[in-house]
């Protein structure tokens, strides 16, 4: 029998932290802890090239499935229908993210996703759940669906993203590999994309406008400074110039 590296885990998922796959070995969004390392799977979204140490996040979702009304959801059941907004719902678009009822009848409730049914624009989305609603829903709730955060993941500071979710151990194609499936690293030392300024040793790091890139965080309120920036990803390990891969030490999700 063969070795096995640690950093090539073969058990239970067969895809290492390194690879790439065309199909999927894995729920989305499932753990994997290598050491002092965390790991989830992901799938990626491929409108952009990718190399080891980009950030990427979740895809923004389209604020048609922010707060829309419930026409029917009962208790017990496992479908709820409600009024989507003025754009078309692909079939299974919302597949394994969630539910969430905001206000109204039955509030409070989160629930998981198992598939949504196409619709046309301003049609009725029909969304199917793993579990049954604990508490029935009315015409006066209002709900709002979430795809899951890992489920066609883009570069950080493009148009198409959303909050950060990882940093990559795979280098993606944007033509042949777009849709394909891997881990995103989350927590620990791993590498890192230094932005135009470059980081430096034991500062937090956040962040940049530059694709996939981290600059050290500043303080709240410099000029151009935003909320979706402030967010501390973690810690540089090293001084690392620009446009450089550095260790940083992740802190995005443990």
């Amino acid at each position: 029998m063969g070795t096995k590296s640690h950093w090539q885990p073969r058990i239970p998922i067969d895809q290492s932290i390194y690879e790439l796959s065309s199909t999927q070995k894995a729920e989305l969004g499932t753990r994997l802890v290598l050491g002092d390392t965390v790991h989830y799977y992901t799938k990626f979204g491929g409108a952009t090239a990718l190399v080891r140490g980009h950030v990427v996040a979740a895809p923004i979702t389209t604020t048609h499935a922010d707060n829309i009304a419930v026409l029917v959801g009962a208790i017990g059941g496992t479908t709820i229908t409600a009024t989507y907004g003025a754009t078309v719902l692909a079939a299974n678009y919302f597949a394994e993210g969630t539910v969430t009822v905001g206000t109204g009848t039955g509030i409070g409730q989160h629930l998981r996703i198992r598939s949504n049914l196409a619709t046309s624009a301003s049609g009725t989305a029909t969304i199917y759940l793993y579990d049954a609603l604990p508490l029935a829903l009315s015409t006066t709730s209002v709900i709002t669906l979430r795809k899951n955060p890992y489920d066609s993941v883009e570069i950080t500071a493009a148009a198409a993203a959303g909050v950060p979710v990882g940093v990559t151990n795979v280098t993606l194609a944007t033509a042949t590999e777009a849709g394909y499936f891997g881990w995103l690293q989350t927590w620990g030392p791993g590498p890192g994309l230094a932005a135009a300024a470059g980081i430096t040793v034991d500062t937090p790091v956040r962040c940049a406008t530059t694709a996939g890139g981290v600059e050290v965080l500043i303080e709240a309120g410099t000029t151009g400074d935003t909320a979706i920036y402030r967010k501390i990803l973690g810690w540089a390990r090293c001084t690392t110039t620009s446009a450089g891969v550095g260790i940083v030490d992740w802190r995005i999700r443990c």
